[in-house]
């Protein structure tokens, strides 16, 4: 119930924002552009932890060299990071640069609060950022955010149980199915996952492997056969491995206690893992269907620039300044998990010798953003409750299926 509320919420809030939408077009070519007084610009982030940390160091460096460019950097509790900058975009007193998730973004950039970045980036910047990212920061063909990073679900294994019994590392489903009877024999689990996201994650890698199509334009369109497949084929995977609800705690307690020989998580998962001092674990994707065009589930941190009334072509340049500055230093950024979506980065000699990055770099290519639809904030919510009530065994695929279409169709009418 408070998930519904707050979807609701955010869609009622979405109204005000579209009410108070400044409707003029700016005109943003900087080519011709040049700082000629002190520009002090505000940046927003929901970092904490080691991302925090190293975005703050980027910072202060790029203070330090800079006269005429100051960051005031705000570093905000994630919880609350959204419903204040909606209040402060709806009060038009939005940061310069804000952090946004791209899963997001269309929910902004269609009620025109956002800057669209045609003059504003460069060809030369665009060129450095990966192709497959750079395009999940469009909403109806226009650019609106920036990509720091992706943050893939991946699968991490323990080296040790796999050699113990001399299992193989699942590369498909049906490997993970198989996997999950004989581990259940040993009284372990096959895989440990966080039962209240599988619902978005694991479902849009499936749905995507079986020829649906979430990219369907402003508004979302499912094909209720492949969506029933879909259902039908979560469901077997989960009962089969006998996955149990879990929290996030639960999940990471059965995976480091050497009690589940997979889990599938985010990369952020990594840094954590290889603080533990005896734990043997490798890294790869996460499993796909036989013959599917694999697809892994991703979500991007990307930099946004919230428009203004009062537009100062000074600012503007300032903040691309910060952004390319940004980019080209996310190498200390990654190794918080995250892949950098600057290909120069990722490319690096420095990059690739971090543990574990070759055996999982590939993944880059195989992540499906969500989809650039509106109302996607309300339907993941949908999402997440209807994965959950079928692990839980309290729904049928035919269930779900019938709920979810009716779901996305009363979201996309009052749109």
């Amino acid at each position: 119930m408070k998930k519904i509320l707050a979807a609701c919420v955010l869609l009622m809030l979405s109204f005000c924002l579209a009410a108070n939408a400044q409707k003029e077009t700016v005109e943003t070519d900087l080519a011709d552009v040049q700082i000629t007084e002190k520009v002090v610009l505000s940046v927003w982030t929901l970092f904490s932890g080691g991302d925090g940390d190293e975005m703050l160091k980027i910072v202060d460096e790029f203070n330090q060299k800079n006269d005429l460019i100051e960051i005031d950097y705000q570093a905000m509790e994630w919880k609350a990071y959204y419903s204040k900058l909606l209040t402060a975009l709806i009060a038009d007193q939005a940061p310069d640069i804000a952090v946004m998730h791209l899963s997001r973004l269309p929910d902004y950039a269609s009620k025109n609060v956002l800057l669209p970045l045609d003059g504003v980036i460069t060809d030369e910047f665009k060129s450095k950022l990966q192709e497959n990212i750079l395009k999940g920061c469009e909403y109806d063909n226009v650019q609106y955010a920036i990509p720091v990073d992706t943050h893939p679900a991946i699968m991490y294994y323990n080296k040790d149980l796999f050699d113990q019994y001399g299992f193989k590392v699942p590369e498909t489903w049906d490997d993970m199915m198989a996997l999950g009877k004989e581990a259940k024999k040993l009284g372990k689990v096959a895989v440990a996952v966080q039962t209240g996201v599988e619902g978005e994650r694991t479902w849009m890698g499936m749905y995507r492997e079986l020829g649906g199509n979430l990219d369907t334009g402003k508004t979302l369109i499912l094909d209720r056969d492949i969506l029933l497949e879909t259902y039908t084929r979560f469901k077997e995977l989960y009962k089969t491995c006998d996955v149990k609800p879990a929290t996030y705690s639960d999940a990471e307690a059965l995976w480091v206690n050497d009690n589940a020989f997979c889990r599938i998580h985010g990369v952020w998962g990594q840094p954590v893992y290889e603080n533990m001092e005896d734990f043997n674990f490798a890294i790869t994707k996460v499993p796909s269907f036989p013959g599917a065009t694999p697809s892994t589930w991703g979500d991007s941190h990307s930099l946004v620039l919230p428009k203004k009334k009062d537009q100062n072509p000074q600012a503007l340049k300032a903040a691309m300044e910060f952004i390319e500055y940004f980019s080209d230093r996310t190498y200390e950024w990654s190794k918080a998990g995250h892949f950098p979506a600057n290909k120069n980065v990722v490319n690096s000699d420095e990059f690739m010798a971090l543990p574990n990055r070759k055996d999982f770099i590939q993944v880059l290519d195989q992540v499906g953003l969500a989809p650039s639809v509106l109302g996607w904030s309300t339907i993941r919510t949908k999402l997440l409750e209807l994965g959950e009530s079928l692990i839980y065994d309290d729904m049928t695929p035919e269930q779900a299926t019938d709920e979810l279409m009716a779901f996305v169709e009363e979201t996309n009418a009052q749109l």
